[in-house]
């Protein structure tokens, strides 16, 4: 959920749809169509709901004026995870529970981290980087980078309130920041333009965190 709950605000998450259409331009089964082998034509709209999860139209949300939020997860974000990989998060986050968070909280959940003194974990490419009090203002930079490259990129393509999302885990002593589930658009789409977007920005963030932490 966006983090201000209290505020009236709605949401939009692409989706897409392929149809295929007979030579006299009329609709027809995916199954009528692969039997043919029609060249199905595949769209790309907005399913829109409001903070109560109810369904609205475009036409609907476009008359509240209110803020529209990008939703860019396709579904329940993943963790990729080695059994050494979940013994070191373990170390510093026992027991740990991952949890969504949107790019919006990112720095502050990190400013708090820092002033309580937890230790700050990081994963990355399937491998847990803990983090000294002179890599903190790092982190804060690579992020900046990729929140920039992440607007640069889908800006166009997905407009509105872009919002890049990420798992979590907060323990008494430490906290974890997972940026291997980092997601940015959906990537089950037989969409060229979106998964160039998404193949270069994996390729950035790649090259950013190369830049900060070798």
């Amino acid at each position: 959920m966006p983090p201000n709950t209290t505020e009236r605000y709605y949401t939009r998450r692409l989706s897409s749809q392929r149809t295929y259409r007979g030579s006299d331009g009329r609709f027809i089964s995916s199954e009528e169509g692969i039997r043919r082998g029609v060249t199905p034509v595949t769209s790309r709209f907005y399913v829109y709901r409001d903070n109560q999860g109810r369904r609205r139209s475009k036409s609907f949300v476009k008359r509240q004026r209110r803020r529209v939020i990008t939703l860019t997860q396709t579904g329940e974000l993943l963790r990729r995870e080695s059994s050494e990989i979940t013994r070191r998060v373990a170390e510093v986050v026992p027991s740990p529970s991952f949890q969504t968070i949107q790019s919006q909280r990112f720095r502050a959940i990190l400013n708090d981290a820092v002033s309580r003194r937890k230790t700050i974990g990081v994963q990355f490419n399937d491998d847990l980087y803990v983090l000294n009090d002179s890599q903190i203002g790092d982190l804060e930079r690579f992020f900046t980078e990729i929140e920039y490259e992440y607007i640069r990129l889908f800006q166009t393509i997905l407009g509105g309130s872009l919002v890049l999302q990420l798992l979590h885990a907060e323990g008494a002593n430490g906290e974890v920041f997972d940026f291997d589930s980092l997601t940015t658009a959906p990537t089950d789409f037989d969409d060229d333009e979106l998964n160039d977007a998404n193949a270069e920005f994996r390729r950035g963030v790649s090259s950013s965190w190369r830049r900060y932490f070798g």
